[in-house]
């Protein structure tokens, strides 16, 4: 028999250092529970790596369709596109890995994909990191690690963080 363990999502949306808002869902998955933050305060990705490492636990990471559809929906309209969850090396985001080696940020394989139609792909050879694209509907798109935007952090069970 098929068992599910439920687990409770909440994304918080921090307006600013003093307020935020918090949404629960609960989402049937044979994942561990998790808390998920979205913060808006516009960041690198490694530097969103390292926030998310001093206040949570680590970048979110997305396992499902199911999962990837219910945090699209707590992205707030007008909000511009948030940072991808992996880059396609370790962190040294500049040695030029393949896109084959695309992995999460605590360092886990990418099983689950989301990239819009032709994506990955940069004519630059400089879309090391990956970001949720709003204006392909939430699509991934891989991109420069040294631009700023907003990002998703999940505090709860890690694996492989260094």
């Amino acid at each position: 028999m098929l068992s599910m363990w439920v687990f409770e999502i909440y994304v918080c949306i921090y307006r600013d250092i003093l307020t935020y808002s918090c949404n629960s869902i609960n989402y049937p998955s044979s994942a561990r529970l998790r808390y998920y933050y979205l913060v808006t305060e516009p960041k690198t990705w490694v530097q969103a790596q390292s926030y998310c490492r001093q206040k949570y636990t680590d970048l979110a990471t997305v396992d499902s369709m199911a999962e990837m559809e219910e945090l699209k929906g707590f992205i707030p309209p007008g909000n511009r596109n948030v940072w991808g969850i992996f880059s396609d090396s370790d962190d040294s985001v500049d040695c030029g890995l393949g896109f084959d080696n695309w992995l999460w940020s605590d360092g886990s394989k990418t099983t689950f994909r989301y990239w819009h139609p032709g994506q990955p792909y940069s004519a630059t050879d400089d879309g090391n990191c990956a970001m949720v694209s709003t204006s392909w509907g939430g699509d991934w798109d891989d991109t420069a690690c040294n631009g700023v935007m907003s990002f998703m952090c999940y505090k709860g069970h890690q694996e492989n963080l260094e």
